[in-house]
């Protein structure tokens, strides 16, 4: 009875207080799928591609009504793109490709600003892993092909709106932003910004 009673005591909770539910579940999972994109500057570049599909799965654990922490895994864009020249009247083609993936950490603030509709913000770190691959031709010999990985610890920041569709699980859309730090083998920098746009769902243990 009195088990009872403290169920009903939490459910009022969640019903009248705008409260976030799933802190009292504390522990939460998910995943989404969305669209990266590098901003890179393709002048001079052929075939330059630099959003991709990206996809990522996270735990949670609620700390508070509006606090909780996140560890997850993203796989971000694939940048790619081709310059073509000539040296020693022969045809010069390079192919230039970097994949990035990340493991984040990362503090988050809910707040809900109506029954079922909430906001959030995300800050944290982000450990980002670029696997840089260089190859091409000169004239009809194939140059041999040369790759970098470059792993880097930076910030990662986000915000984004869920809606609750039942009492355990959240559809939201999400951005979140991290500089990839990226270097060819010879050492030179092609850092640069990805911006990830999402859609997913987490489920309340």
């Amino acid at each position: 009875m009195f088990k009872n009673r403290l169920i009903g005591v939490a459910a009022s909770v969640c019903v009248f207080s705008l409260i976030s539910c799933n802190a009292l579940a504390q522990v939460y999972a998910g995943g989404a799928i969305g669209s990266s994109n590098a901003n890179i500057n393709c002048e001079g570049v052929t075939d330059c591609k630099t959003s991709s599909v990206s996809g990522d799965v996270f735990a949670g654990y609620g700390l508070a009504p509006n606090w909780g922490v996140e560890i997850g895994y993203a796989d971000l864009s694939k940048v790619t793109g081709t310059v073509t020249g000539t040296y020693n009247q022969q045809a010069v083609t390079a192919n230039y490709s970097a994949k990035t993936s990340a493991v984040d950490l990362t503090a988050v603030y809910r707040t809900n600003f109506e029954r079922d509709w909430a906001a959030f913000v995300k800050l944290g770190v982000s450990r980002i892993r670029a696997q840089d691959t260089l190859n091409g031709t000169v004239g009809t010999v194939t140059a041999p092909t040369t790759s970098a990985t470059s792993d880097s610890t930076v910030p990662v920041y986000g915000l984004g709106f869920d809606y609750r569709l039942t009492a355990k699980i959240l559809a939201f859309l999400s951005v979140d932003r991290r500089k990839v730090k990226a270097y060819d083998s010879n050492g030179i920098d092609l850092s640069f910004n990805v911006t990830n746009v999402s859609i997913g769902a987490q489920y309340a243990f």
